[in-house]
């Protein structure tokens, strides 16, 4: 027998019904997706700008929701018209950026003496720098800035001062003077000068040492200071100076004091290494220093037989070095270069030029650079072709004979030394064929010439007949010897 229905419907024993939580989860997808409420967070920040009074504090606003800018403190509107942002439905503001530009400040001003650098601009933010003129002073601050103060823009310094810069009187000197007057500073730029007073008859005078002026210039701290300490008044002399191989051609002074001057000469042959001119210093001498006369020796007595010097100057000390340079077709026998060390003597020994050796004598006692060297050999009626005058020992030469002549050996020799070649030079000779067609020509012009006269002689001596039957038919002239003939 089949169960009811209503104990079909019947729960089973032991399950209750579903969770509340459970059962919302189940009814979650047949709801449909929730409700989405946005809004936009707090508006941009500008640098220039800022939210109205009304706007701000407010952490968020709704879709559709405007917002306006004013300039800030120091800043203004140059479009004059109001500048707004909306909450757009993606949650993000409308684009929006700086419109406000910066207040500028008044004319700053210049100080007197002095001058101010704007490196930009006078605007709100902006600073300048001030200067002075050389020799004065700036008193208040050298730097301003456009800043604002209670709501407008003004510079936040006042205009410095450029005061004159003064010294202090310059100090007094012993047994001297000083054309400094009784006051109590000296500005800038103001100069003293000093003199040493007359010296006590029959006493040595005073020399004054040191710059006889001086100035009033800065320091380090940007003070007045004098440009250097005073000169001294001091009795100073010095011993008369003397040159070996020279003399002073100065006036003469009984006494050399301070700051006189002595000038020398050499003498003849001699030559100055030095300055010419010396001055007294403190402590017996003479500055620069004493020169000295160094030997000078004329090139124009330095003679090489069938050679040269070679130098820039006429004339040498000693320690100069020179070159030496043969004539065309000589060789050098020594060095080349020679170092002059006085007296009329050279380092190493002056050296010689000597003729070069001709092809055919080459003595055996020569030293070897000379026994390979000869000079180019001349071939008669041919030509010798070499980079040089000058064949050396293992160099070739060529020879070409000139026209109608035959080269009789080697066309290209080599120099063996001790005058030898391989093979042995060539010579031209006149060429055999040359021979055999001059002849040719000249029997057949005399061949032609005997034809020519014999010709012209039996013409001379015929008469012409004329058959005027044969002329008729053949239209020549016949010619008929004389039977005399």
């Amino acid at each position: 027998m089949g169960a009811s229905p209503t104990s079909r419907r019947r729960p089973a024993r032991g399950l209750g019904p579903p969770p509340p939580p459970l059962l919302l989860l189940l009814l979650l997808p047949l709801l449909g997706p929730p409700a989405v409420h946005g809004d936009c967070g707090v508006p941009t920040r500008l640098t220039s700008a800022q939210l109205k009074e009304q706007f701000r504090g407010q952490q968020t606003f709704s879709h559709g929701a405007q917002v306006s800018y004013e300039c800030r403190p120091g800043y203004y509107n140059p479009l004059r018209k109001p500048f707004n942002i909306t909450c757009l439905e993606d949650n993000e503001w409308s684009s929006i950026s700086d419109f406000c530009e910066r207040r500028s400040c008044t004319n700053p001003g210049t100080p007197s003496h002095g001058r101010v650098d704007i490196p930009v601009d006078v605007k709100f933010g902006s600073e300048i720098y001030y200067t002075c003129e050389e020799g004065y002073k700036l008193i208040g601050s050298p730097i301003s800035t456009c800043e604002l103060s209670e709501g407008k823009v003004g510079w936040s310094e006042a205009v410095p001062d450029c005061e004159t810069i003064y010294c202090l009187p310059p100090p007094n000197i012993a047994h001297g003077m000083s054309s400094a007057g009784d006051q109590a500073s000296y500005a800038y730029g103001s100069a003293v000068t000093y003199k040493c007073e007359p010296s006590p008859r029959g006493s040595d005078k005073y020399s004054l040492i040191g710059n006889s002026t001086i100035s009033c210039t800065l320091n380090s701290q940007n003070e007045g200071a004098w440009s250097s300490e005073p000169p001294r008044c001091e009795v100073v002399t010095c011993t008369e100076p003397t040159i070996a191989n020279g003399k002073i051609i100065s006036s003469y002074i009984s006494q050399y004091n301070y700051g006189d001057q002595v000038i020398f000469e050499c003498n003849s042959g001699y030559v100055l290494r030095g300055q010419s001119i010396v001055v007294c210093e403190v402590g017996d001498k003479w500055s620069p220093g004493i020169p000295v006369c160094e030997e000078e020796y004329d090139l124009t007595n330095l003679k090489i037989p069938n050679g040269k010097v070679l130098n820039s100057s006429r004339t040498v000390k000693k320690g100069d070095i020179v070159m030496v340079e043969c004539d065309s077709n000589y060789s050098l026998e020594g060095s080349r270069q020679i170092k002059y060390i006085g007296q009329g003597n050279w380092e190493p020994k002056i050296p010689t030029c000597t003729l070069k050796l001709e092809p055919s004598k080459p003595p055996a006692s020569l030293p070897p650079d000379v026994i390979d060297k000869i000079k180019k050999p001349e071939v008669a009626h041919g030509q010798v072709f070499h980079l040089f005058p000058v064949v050396k020992k293992g160099e070739n030469i060529t020879i070409e004979c000139n026209a109608g002549y035959t080269l009789k050996g080697s066309s290209q020799i080599q120099y063996l030394g001790g005058g030898k070649w391989n093979p042995d030079i060539p010579t031209c000779n006149f060429s055999v064929v040359i021979i055999i067609i001059l002849a040719g020509i000249f029997l057949f012009s005399a061949f032609g010439l005997v034809f020519f006269l014999y010709q012209f002689y039996n013409k001379r001596k015929g008469t012409y007949i004329t058959d005027e039957c044969l002329k008729e038919k053949t239209g020549l002239n016949y010619f008929v010897p004389n039977e005399d003939a």
